[in-house]
């Protein structure tokens, strides 16, 4: 099956059918270690800093 084809499955699901699965998906690989690349972590930064410059400029 490839992802495409799960990811369709999931669409078809009950909302809370739905939020279960992809739960026990987060629980199953959460305690592998999710760093982030040095790109990411720099993007995230910068994301922060202009939040911090400008906190009212926010989508809602």
């Amino acid at each position: 099956m490839t992802s495409v084809q799960i990811i369709d499955q999931l669409r078809a699901m009950a909302p809370m059918e739905r939020r279960e699965v992809v739960e026990k998906i987060w629980t199953e690989f959460a305690d592998q270690d999710l760093e982030l690349t040095p790109v990411q972590a720099t993007e995230l930064d910068r994301r922060l800093a202009d939040y911090y410059a400008n906190p009212n400029d926010v989508l809602a």
